[in-house]
């Protein structure tokens, strides 16, 4: 009898599947053999990784803590929050678990047909700024 292999809890500070009701609804709808195309699994798969602490960039940072952050006392004058390379940073690394799942809803959301719709007019918009605006001072 062959043993199954377990699967591994992730380490993602935003696993798949941990979203909004309805989104996490569309993610168990698609059919298991469609979930490797589904555009949705896809960028949940890929928010999970770029979420997972131990493989960022070796900052131990990861989209969500500068997303969410809330600026303290330690903030930069600009009220960005102070990053530094070591790991190092000024909150508690503490995130709320309802605005993790709204992050990962709107990630999720990008990959419909609507959200990519939505994705393209900013990608088409922003090429139409950058050839015709120039930055004040600039040349």
């Amino acid at each position: 009898m062959a043993q199954q292999k377990k699967k591994a809890k992730s380490k993602s500070v935003s696993p798949k599947g941990f979203t909004l009701p309805n989104a996490e609804r569309r993610l168990n709808e698609t059919p298991v053999e469609m979930q490797a195309i589904d555009a949705e699994h896809i960028i949940t798969k890929l928010w999970e990784e770029e979420n997972t602490r131990q493989t960022y960039r070796g900052m131990g940072l990861v989209p969500l803590d500068t997303i969410l952050h809330v600026c303290n006392e330690k903030c930069g004058l600009d009220g960005r929050p102070v990053f530094q390379f070591t790991g190092n940073h000024s909150y508690d690394g503490q995130l709320n678990e309802r605005d993790v799942r709204v992050a990962a809803a709107t990630i999720q959301w990008l990959a419909t047909s609507v959200g990519r719709g939505f994705f393209h007019n900013f990608l088409l918009t922003l090429d139409q700024v950058t050839k015709t605006k120039k930055p004040k001072g600039g040349e």
